[in-house]
């Protein structure tokens, strides 16, 4: 079954009895665990894919940057 792309304002409040949240992913070089996919699924086999926000990176400080 084809998941359908969805944008986060048009999702419902509620999600009938059923409803699966799957997270998809795997460890980055660092050993953490990244998110690759996330998608809902309905009891009647609708797929909703989800968008997976990228990770936020700590910015380098200005005493950083100079040398």
């Amino acid at each position: 079954m084809r998941a359908t792309r969805s944008r986060k304002d048009s999702l419902p409040d509620r999600f009938p009895a059923g409803t699966r949240y799957i997270v998809e992913g795997g460890s980055d070089r660092q050993g953490r665990f990244r998110v690759t996919l996330r998608r809902l699924v309905f009891p009647d086999g609708r797929e909703i894919e989800l968008a997976v926000a990228p990770a936020r990176r700590p910015r380098a400080s200005p005493s950083r940057l100079g040398r």
